[in-house]
């Protein structure tokens, strides 16, 4: 409803910018509304930014050659179109396939799949907290071997996504304040850093 409602209101911005130059433009092409027309321009440039600055990084790449808010939004909307059966197996495909990465903290690993199970739900998959829950266990590296066990060793009910978020954020404090921020040797290993041992 919020995609139909941002897409019509441009449209009618848009035949209304049509209209502004047609109406007025004088027989010897001289412009009588130049104000509207800054106006506009300006209202198409803050909407331009706000659309641009909130993507990330690597949608920003993909929208560099947009030079006007409705070509952002037309790029953004074709690229994350909600509802279509590609964009969900695209999006359970990068579910399955997500690994923890060396250089991120596990809050930031948690976060990038519960962002990945939001867009699968937005886009009309069905997505629930134990499928969560298991890719982020299943996907931590070996360090955190232990901490599976006493996982799966307390009781089912409390067993749910923030209890998980909450008990993993401990964690990976006592790693960090252990290992003073660094890789475990089991970790390095599974990451394919060198050996740092003579």
């Amino acid at each position: 409803m919020l995609l139909r409602n941002a897409t019509n209101q441009h449209k009618k911005k848009k035949k209304n910018k049509t209209n502004l130059h047609k109406r007025h433009v004088k027989q010897d092409n001289t412009v009588t509304n130049q104000a509207d027309i800054n106006k506009w321009d300006k209202d198409d440039n803050l909407a331009l930014g706000y659309l641009f600055n909130t993507c990330s990084e690597e949608q920003q790449n993909s929208l560099l050659t947009c030079d006007t808010a409705h070509s952002v939004w037309n790029s953004l909307t074709s690229r994350y179109q909600q509802n279509t059966v590609e964009r969900r197996q695209s999006l359970q495909q990068d579910f399955l396939n997500y690994r923890f990465k060396p250089e991120h903290t596990v809050r930031y690993h948690i976060e990038a799949i519960k962002l990945l199970v939001q867009q699968f739900k937005d886009a009309g998959g069905l997505a629930d907290d134990d499928g969560t829950c298991n890719k982020i266990i299943t996907s931590l590296p070996p360090s955190y071997n232990n901490f599976l066990t006493a996982w799966e060793s307390s009781p089912i009910l409390e067993r749910t996504l923030a209890n998980l978020v909450t008990r993993l954020d401990r964690e990976e404090s006592r790693k960090h304040n252990c290992n003073g921020g660094e890789l475990s040797a089991d970790d390095k290993a599974y990451f394919g850093f060198p050996s740092t041992s003579t």
